[in-house]
């Protein structure tokens, strides 16, 4: 979808306000799933004892870790954590994680937010499923050879993008204030529709990728590269979507793209 250049005179015309409203929907789509991607989080279980002793046994409990929404043992045998966002004074206000940042943050009060960010984390890995394949030991590295298969999410997350923007159509309101309203919406208030997409998608993602292990302190860990994420959560972060959702979105954005043309010709 294309997005407006203005320059920098503040007189863009009729078609440049209209391309100012159009480019905000891919942004709100983006928005909304961006921050359901970031969302995905999960209660922490109880941290196991035991270390794993050889790369098969680091990728068997990192995977059972994540099917069983394990949060303690899954970091104690990866390399979730990356780091602490300090204060004026250096003490640590928030912690970083490349996965389930948000509960692993301190909660006092697990309400409603974080319930139902855990209904959504559940519904990722409910049939999530792997095997481990072939392993080569080099030092305090290896390589292991793994199969994930998962729900396709990248379908799950196309059949929500056409809800929101079949939502922004039906809206009788437009402009910047309207799409604000939209995003808020979509993240506070669409979690049934989110896991409902999930829910009606039928196609499976399967993926064989070559996974890293390190050992440290004694104990075998596992790398959490961008390619693995993605694998075991489905291809979720995905940038396209399956061909008939691409071109139905495609059709829905030319009439989003109407609207907020005759939008901006009544009101300028």
């Amino acid at each position: 979808m294309r997005t407006a250049k203005y320059d920098r005179t503040g007189d863009y015309g009729t078609e440049g306000k209209a391309l100012a409203v159009k480019r905000h929907v891919k942004t709100t789509v983006m928005v909304a799933l961006l921050t359901a991607f970031l969302l995905l989080t999960a209660c922490a279980g109880k941290m196991k004892n035991k270390t794993a002793d050889t790369p098969r046994e680091a990728a068997q409990q990192t995977m059972e870790a994540i099917k069983g929404l394990d949060l303690k043992t899954f970091n104690e045998c990866t390399d979730n954590y990356e780091g602490a966002c300090l204060n004026m004074i250096g003490f640590p206000v928030e912690k970083e994680y490349k996965v389930f940042s948000e509960l692993l943050q301190p909660h006092f009060f697990k309400g409603r937010h974080y319930r139902e960010n855990h209904r959504f984390a559940e519904k990722v890995v409910e049939e999530l499923t792997w095997k481990v394949g072939e392993i080569e030991e080099d030092g305090d590295k290896a390589r292991i050879r793994m199969t994930f298969a998962n729900k396709d999410m990248s379908e799950a997350m196309g059949r929500y993008a056409l809800g929101i923007v079949e939502d922004m159509i039906d809206d009788a309101e437009i402009g910047a204030a309207s799409l604000i309203k939209n995003v808020g919406d979509m993240i506070n208030y669409r979690d049934d529709d989110l896991i409902r997409c999930i829910d009606e998608t039928e196609n499976t993602w399967t993926e064989e990728i070559d996974v890293t292990a390190y050992r440290e302190g004694g104990a075998w860990k596992i790398h959490l590269s961008d390619e693995l994420i993605n694998a075991f959560m489905g291809n979720i972060n995905s940038d396209e979507y399956p061909e008939e959702i691409e071109e139905r979105l495609t059709g829905l954005e030319e009439a989003y793209e109407e609207k907020a043309a005759r939008w901006a010709e009544e009101m300028f």
